[in-house]
């Protein structure tokens, strides 16, 4: 008769453990160059911005937001032409106005975000308020009307200074308001809750017992999670779906350091990016250099230097001007807005990045991804399990306890190894 436990042997998922510098792996380029300070639409050759400050991707053509000309502005990237899509023509006509897109009209806008419908929305400081371009091309002011803090429905409702938003799986919209140091969240309806956050300070906490200082991009993660770039905190912080605020990473020095969250320091991060799998990336605008999040919170480097400069790479010798804000395509790539220089550069990294696999229905969990020396695994139930070369020879052997587990691979030559045990058979690669 046949036990009830089984060894059963399948390949669930790869791992890079890489003993090279990440920095090595990313590779900066520049997407776009545009010719200028303007407003001319056309050839990406002509084209030219007056501001240019945020960029987002949707079904693979580029939605740009240009503040000092008032204009939201497409890059259709199978024909590389520029049009612009609302009716602002030059900075005089500035104002909010909604209606048909060939009519409406915004008045400073500074960042965009959108949803799975597709719908973009965009943070105009005029009012201050929070516009939606619909997919069937009509402008609505989804909330806000003037300076101030009140919640409220729609237009009863005031911010302070509207920044970062983000989009749930639900269709909310969370806002972050700068100036009330506050996060606001906003129903598909309109109206308008504070989330988190109270007065100026640093603190963590439920929702209004929190403290931001300038919060300003912020992202949400497959399982609602929001990340907020906490700019004169140098933190990022996390806030879970009941509203509680916890400190991410950084400890709160103003400075440049990587490694483990609490110790790691950022300089005034203004803008937070996030791609599909969940991997998290910073705009560092005081370093002009772009940082990684695994999801224990440590900090890589991965491009940049601390000097200004319009120079494309490897990530370690790359430079970039004034940052503002990106977008990740999902597939190992990041355009960020580099306002200096009218332009748009582009990051690639490895798709491995993620630092987190869970083995669904195992209960077990391998990270970092990618590592320089050492597996940790993290089980529900005691195991056995085994590494092996491709040869399958055993080339380490340990015993599992529930809970957390370090395995040094230091001493493995470069190569593909597979971790065997009960219920799990997985296949790693250390380059």
């Amino acid at each position: 008769m046949k036990s009830k436990k089984q060894t059963w042997q399948i390949v669930l998922f790869g791992i890079i453990f890489n003993a090279l510098s990440l920095q090595a792996q990313v590779t900066v380029s520049t997407l776009v160059n545009f010719k200028g300070y303007g407003n001319a639409d056309g050839p990406i050759s002509t084209a030219s911005f007056e501001g240019l400050w945020d960029v987002i991707m949707i079904s693979g053509n580029f939605y740009l937001v240009e503040a000092n000309g008032c204009r939201i502005r497409k890059l259709d990237v199978t024909n590389n032409v520029v049009s612009t899509i609302t009716s602002c023509k030059s900075s005089t006509c500035c104002s909010v106005l909604d209606g048909p897109i060939t009519t409406a009209q915004f008045f400073r806008p500074t960042r965009l975000a959108t949803d799975k419908l597709g719908n973009i929305y965009v943070a105009d400081l005029g009012g201050p308020s929070v516009r939606v371009i619909y997919p069937n091309g009509n402008v609505n002011t989804l909330a806000g009307s003037s300076i101030g803090y009140a919640d409220g429905q729609g237009s009863s409702a005031k911010f302070m200074t509207v920044m970062g938003m983000a989009a749930d799986n639900y269709g909310n919209i969370y806002v972050a308001d700068q100036q009330n140091y506050k996060i606001r969240k906003i129903t598909p309806g309109g109206f308008v809750t504070t989330f988190a956050g109270s007065v100026a300070g640093d603190a963590d906490g439920l929702g209004v017992n929190a403290r931001f200082a300038y919060p300003t991009g912020m992202v949400v993660d497959s399982k609602n999670n929001l990340y907020v770039a906490d700019a004169n905190n140098n933190k990022i912080r996390k806030i879970d779906t009941t509203g509680y605020v916890s400190t991410f990473a950084g400890s709160g020095v103003f400075g440049f350091v990587d490694g483990q969250s609490s110790a790691a320091q950022f300089r005034s991060p203004k803008e937070i990016l996030i791609d599909n799998d969940d991997n998290i990336f910073v705009i560092d605008f005081g370093g002009r250099i772009i940082r990684h999040l695994d999801h224990n919170g440590i900090v890589t480097t991965i491009a940049g230097q601390d000097n200004q400069g319009n120079i494309d790479g490897p990530g370690s010798i790359a430079k970039f001007g004034s940052l503002q804000g990106g977008t990740c395509d999902g597939a190992g790539n990041i355009y960020i807005v580099d306002y200096n220089y009218s332009s748009i550069r582009k990051i690639s990294y490895p798709v491995t990045l993620n630092s987190v696999k869970e083995l669904k229905g195992n209960g077990i969990s391998i990270y970092p991804n990618p590592s320089n020396d050492k597996v940790n695994i993290e089980i529900k139930d005691r195991v056995t399990i085994t590494i092996t070369d491709v040869s399958g020879h055993i080339v380490k052997s340990k015993e599992l306890n529930v809970g957390a587990n370090e395995i040094n691979i230091q001493d493995l030559a470069p190569g593909i190894y597979f971790i065997r045990g009960q219920g799990v058979f997985n296949k790693i690669i250390k380059e």
